[in-house]
């Protein structure tokens, strides 16, 4: 981009640039996306629930007790602190034999609104008692989900990162050659970077012999084709969480079956999501005679430009 001749403090700014851009990149993208998978399920009920503190607290990786308190009114009553119980399905089928008490939450209602008595609803006795259902974010955990969102993240910031230096290679299409620490030959990098309509140079600066022009014709097309890299990435992620994206990407008209390609792939990866936090209210549903419902937002797009 530029000769090496060239005072390397303005090279170093650029590139400490691009490295800036890439690292805030991967922090914003990360907690943007973790914040829109709090909105990827629609908890349908007559009763409030708080579902954005549910999700958050699922997709972190922890479990949530949702029962009575002193009052008689549904709420969360707090996080699981041991989930080795017998709805567990991810623990060893010789080891969750134990029904889950008050013991096991931590508490996030005040002390004076627990009942003195907690256990869990189970199917061991057609859910006849208990006074709490703990819901889970997966059956089975052996990924994590916070790792899967760092893995595309780290991606994502590379081709990010690859961009916004195409950017300022389009904006830095000359090359200067000069002594290293010319402070002038700098501030007419500098000015020209900034956008400047005019330069000023002093009398021994020769245009033919100080400086060329690249040619960046080549840059739009290497724009569009990260662009259409970044989409195929959030893709990617977004089937991993169940949301449905189309199978391929094509410039031109998409069929319904290509479009639907993978759209048991995407199935499968939901109902990793949504069978646990259904099971957990068909449980209370059962108890109390209550109706909660949940569903996967279908209108919800995730990560998308």
């Amino acid at each position: 981009m530029m000769s090496d001749r060239l005072g390397q403090e303005i090279t170093k700014e650029l590139s400490e640039k691009v490295i800036a851009h890439r690292n805030q990149f991967y922090d914003f993208f990360v907690g943007k996306y973790m914040e829109g998978l709090t909105a990827l399920f629609l908890y349908k009920t007559g009763k409030p629930v708080n579902s954005a503190k549910i999700e958050l607290a699922l997709r972190s990786g922890l479990s949530v007790a949702y029962g009575k308190n002193k009052l008689g009114n549904d709420c969360i009553l707090g996080l699981v602190k041991n989930d080795n119980t017998l709805n567990n399905n991810s623990i060893d089928l010789c080891l969750n034999d134990r029904i889950a008490t008050g013991k096991d939450i931590q508490y996030i209602i005040p002390e004076n609104l627990r009942l003195p008595t907690q256990t869990e609803i189970t199917e061991m006795d057609n859910c006849t008692s208990g006074s709490f259902t703990i819901i889970r974010n997966k059956d089975l955990w052996l990924v994590n989900d916070y790792d899967i969102i760092r893995h595309y993240a780290d991606e994502l910031s590379e081709i990010v990162a690859s961009r916004f230096s195409l950017i300022i290679q389009a904006k830095v299409m000359t090359v200067f050659y000069g002594e290293v620490g010319n402070e002038s030959l700098e501030q007419m990098i500098a000015n020209l970077y900034n956008g400047s309509p005019v330069l000023k140079a002093s009398k021994l600066f020769d245009v033919e012999d100080n400086m060329f022009t690249i040619n960046n014709a080549s840059l739009a097309q290497n724009l569009q084709e990260l662009k259409t890299e970044y989409q195929n990435k959030i893709a990617e992620l977004n089937t991993l969480f169940g949301v449905n994206v189309l199978a391929v990407s094509k410039e031109s008209g998409v069929t319904e079956s290509e479009s639907n390609g993978n759209l048991s792939y995407v199935k499968t990866n939901l109902n990793t999501y949504l069978r646990p936090r259904q099971k957990a209210f068909e449980l209370y549903n059962k108890r109390f005679g209550t109706d909660y419902k949940v569903l996967p937002n279908f209108k919800l797009n995730i990560g998308g430009e």
